[in-house]
Parts: structure tokens; sequence; C-alpha cells
């Protein structure tokens, strides 16, 4: 009998086209994965670190500031400054690029492919604050750098007396100069990148802090870094060892011309007494016309000034003889800083090191408190003069007097109950009568708005007001005698259009800082009696790899001895 044969399966020697597609998909989806694990783990880690080293160098700071602050001089000193002001900036490079227009003051804000100009009243990752503040201050200050100019690393050079600055620094470029070609100074935001590689992006910027140890006049090596007072100066120029015009023509190795701006010298000649009484004789005497003295109330420009200004030029000078450039000193100079080492070492390369403080700083706002104007127990502005307390501000919220009295601070125009709307001083064009209480005003905004604000009539009644306090069309001079320059306003009186790209549902908000305020704001005050009684320091860090979304931020608060 015939068998059947077997049939034999043999087993399959391999995977299929379909098992193997399936295989792939599964290990690329698991390699996606563990990618976007360790991806995700890796900014992580990155943002804690870069937080954790903005906490760490920020306590650092603030220590330093505390020092400072508590050593500063108000009342007894020469004078106490502090000048706001703005920049455009993009935050670093991918924020540029992101951008469609390459303008960093503008910005899709409804995401509807349409760039709105953005207003220089909200500051953000393209507006940002880059302030300055500068005083006298009594404490023990050690010398930040050599004695000599080639080889000295280390001094034993102390001082009980300084002058100190906080601001950002002007950096170099990659050819370690501080200035374009056509002579542009590269401070932080100027210029395009190519021509202020370093200094261009905001998360690049760096805070400096500079202490000018106030030094009698003697005779030692570490004169080579020091700026000689010049007694009695032709144009009376009171602080000249301390401003930028300053210059020490006797360094050694023919290094001549040398300003104080170049970080290099750090002691002047003189002492905070001394300065005082050149500064009061100056305020008092006014303008050196060459054979007499007249009365200027524009003295400051000695001080602030780097051009002369239109008022004192030679075809409009009404305070005597024309002014020269030599009349002007300048004592809001930025410091040039150089953070990248070069070789070789010298004395003078590690001196221009020196002033960092806080890398990223792309916001620095400094703002101000203290016992200006006279309030009711309502907070209502009576009069101009200290009353004893501290002023203060009741944010109505739509309810008069229902809020809660708080520190009321002044500065340049900030939005800090964050509603959109930074209500200041304003007028009808038929009376010129102030319209807002400063109760109305919650925000911080410049003195001289408060001020008016006791010059507005009773809402009801449209009578009351202190008159002395109300400016005129023509006689809008009306601030603290420290408010050396308040430009804040696109118009004077103004009932602003609805521009920088916010939406309105009337034609306009009168006098709304976010819509009116001037894209060159600027808001600088000089005491040279009395001062603020607190200040408060707004900082942001950044990090320029953008480790920080955000940025960290940071306030503080700090009490003045008077």
């Amino acid at each position: 009998m015939l068998k059947r044969p077997h049939h034999y399966r043999f087993a399959s020697l391999g995977f299929t086209l379909v098992e193997l597609m399936i295989s792939i998909a599964l290990v690329l989806l698991l390699v996606v994965g563990i990618n976007q694990v360790f991806s995700l783990t890796s900014k992580t880690i990155g943002t804690g670190q870069a937080s954790s080293n903005a906490q760490r160098d920020m306590r650092a700071a603030k220590k330093v500031m505390e020092d400072d602050f508590d050593s500063a001089l108000t009342t007894s000193g020469p004078c106490f400054i502090i000048n706001n002001q703005r920049v455009w900036a993009f935050r670093n490079k991918q924020d540029q690029l992101s951008d469609p227009d390459g303008q960093a003051n503008t910005a899709d804000l409804q995401n509807v492919g349409t760039q709105n100009v953005l207003s220089p009243a909200f500051y953000n990752y393209r507006n940002h604050r880059i302030d300055q503040i500068k005083f006298f201050a009594r404490g023990r200050f050690h010398r930040q750098t050599g004695d000599n100019y080639i080889s000295s690393f280390l001094s034993a050079t102390n001082s009980n007396e300084a002058w100190i600055t906080y601001g950002h620094a002007v950096l170099p470029n990659n050819t370690n100069t501080y200035a374009t070609p056509t002579g542009t100074e590269l401070t932080p935001g100027a210029g395009t990148v190519s021509t202020n590689p370093n200094n261009f992006y905001a998360s690049q910027w760096m805070l400096i802090h500079q202490a000018i140890l106030l030094v009698p006049s003697v005779k030692s090596e570490s004169a080579f870094r020091r700026v000689s007072r010049t007694p009695n100066p032709p144009d009376l120029s009171p602080l000249n060892p301390l401003a930028n015009t300053a210059t020490k023509p006797t360094f050694p190795l023919g290094s001549t011309g040398v300003v104080m701006k170049d970080s290099i010298i750090d002691l002047a000649e003189g002492s905070i007494d001394s300065f005082g009484v050149d500064l009061a004789a100056r305020i008092r005497a006014g303008t050196y016309t060459g054979t007499n003295i007249v009365a200027s109330p524009v003295w400051y420009r000695q001080l602030s000034t780097t051009s002369i200004p239109s008022e004192l030029s030679s075809n409009n000078a009404p305070y005597g003889s024309p002014y020269t450039s030599s009349n002007f000193t300048d004592l809001l100079f930025r410091f040039h800083c150089n953070p990248y080492i070069t070789r070789p070492l010298t004395s003078k390369v590690a001196a221009q090191a020196s002033p960092q403080f806080v890398t990223g700083c792309s916001q620095f706002i400094v703002e101000f408190a203290g016992d200006f104007v006279t309030q009711s127990d309502l907070g209502d502005v009576t009069d101009s003069q200290p009353d004893g307390t501290i002023d203060f501000v009741i944010p109505d919220k739509g309810f008069p007097n229902a809020g809660v009295r708080q520190i009321r601070w002044y500065g340049l125009p900030r939005d800090t109950d964050g509603d959109g709307i930074i209500n200041g001083q304003y007028m009808d064009n038929t009376n010129v009568f102030p319209k807002r209480w400063n109760n109305s005003m919650p925000d911080v905004v410049p003195l001289r708005d408060v001020i008016w604000s006791g010059g507005a009539n009773d809402p009801v009644t449209g009578y009351g007001g202190n008159i002395a306090l109300r400016p005129t069309a023509t006689n809008r001079d009306i601030k603290a005698p420290f408010e050396c320059e308040v430009n804040v306003l696109t118009n004077a009186f103004p009932t602003a259009p609805a521009i920088y790209g916010v939406p309105l549902t009337t034609a306009g908000v009168p006098n709304d800082y976010a819509q009116s305020m001037n894209a060159n704001s600027n808001y600088l005050c000089i005491w040279t009696n009395g001062g603020p009684s607190m200040i408060r320091i707004i900082m942001t860090v950044d990090d320029p790899n953008g480790r920080l979304p955000d940025g960290a931020q940071f306030e503080y608060v700090f009490s003045l001895k008077k």
C-alpha cells in the first residue's frame, strides 16, 4: 500500500515587511519619546540652573546695595541723582529673527498678522528701562583697582567717602572699542547688531556699580590714577573731578587723555563737604559769563548735559555770554566696562573689568518715595510743601476714598495695578484746570502730576483747589525744585487718540500715559537739598541662552537716612 506523503510546513526565516514597518515605527516612537524626556529634563535643569545663578548673584547684589544705600547721604550730601530712561531693544537674537518687520517697537498684539506700535509706558521684552542712580555716601569704601597703571592689581587705599553710581554700562565691540566709527557710543541697544555686537540685545546688557573714592590731595603712587580738583574753575563747575570731561593728563607710559568714564580712574580729589560748598555757591551764583555772574535757572545743565542746550547756544543765550563746550560737565555719562579679559593682563585691563555688577540685566527701574506734598487724611493734595508724612495714595477703583492707603511712588510712568491704564494729570483746553485728584492716579507717575492735582477743582461744585498749584497754558513749570526734566508727554494738555495698538471704546483717553507717553521719555531728578526717603529698585535678569523664558524679576525697597 502506498502511503500518502507528509506535507511539512517550514518555519518562517524572518519578519514580514509589515512586521518590520511596525517595529521601526515603534522604535521611532520610543526614540522620540526618550528624546522629548531628555530634552524637557535638560531644559528644566538649564532653567533651574539659570534661575539658581540669578538668585545667587542677586543675593550678593542686594548686600552691596544695602550697604551703599545705608551709607547714602540725602540732606547732608551735595546732590542725589535719579535719571529714568527707556529704550527699545530686542531681547535676544531669536527674538529679532522672529520679528516680521525687524523693528523692536512693533509687535502683533492681537495675533492677526498686523504689527502694532508698542506703548513706551509698558516695560517688557521689547521696552526696557535703563535708569541711573548716583549719590554721595559715607562709610568704608575700598579701592577696586591697583595703585599704578601697569603692574598693580590690588590696593590698600580706602576712603570714608565716595561717589557711587549704578547704571548700565557701555560695552566694547569685537575690536575692543566703545564707539562706532562715527563716534556714537555703544550704549545699551544702540546702533545695530553689527556695530554693537556685545551690547545690542537686552539679554547682553550689564549693570555696573562704580564707587569713586574721594581722597585728599597727597602725592603718592596712587596719584597716577587720581583726578585732580581745580579750585574755583572759571566756569564754576562744582563737581569737575567727578565729571566725564575730567581728565588725568599725566598718566605714565604716554597714556594721556583718559577720562572718568574709561573706568581706569577711581579716585577723585576732594571731599563731600568741599563739593557741597562749591555746589551751593554754584547754584547761588548762576552763570559765569567771563566778566560777571548772572543767575540761571538751568544750573543743573552743567551737571547733566553733554551738549550745549539751545537756550544757552551762541544764537540764544538769555543768561549772559554764550556757553562753550568747556563750560559743561557731564555727571550722567555711562561708565565703560570690559568683562572680556585680554592678554597681556595689565592693571588697566583689570580696572576696566572691575565695575561689572549684574550680567544680563534687561531692566533697571529706579523709583522714589518721600514727603514732598501736604495731604488731607483722604489723600487730597493741598500744598507742595512737606507735611511730615510720607506721600500716599488711596486708589479709588471707582469708589472714591474706598481703597487702602499705599505709599505713593514717583518715577517715569509705570502701570503697577495691571489694569492697562496709567492715569496722569490732564487739563481741558477751555479753562485749563487740572481734572484729576491724587487718588485717581494710583500708578507710578512724576511728582509734578501729583502737585498739579492740588489745583484740581471739586468734581461736584466745580470750585476749590490751590490756585498756586494750577498750571496754565503759558506756565506749565509748576513742579518740585528737584524735577529737572519731566519729558513724558506727546502733548502738554493731551486727549490722546487710539495709538500704540490699544483699541479704545471712545475717541481717546485723557492723558492715559499708556496712550500719550513720549517714546523718548525721560525723568531727571537732582536733589541738592534733601532727598527721597525710600528707593525702590526693580531689576529683570535675563539669560543670553534663553533659559529663563520671562527673565527673573527682583524688587527691593531701601530706606535712606537723612
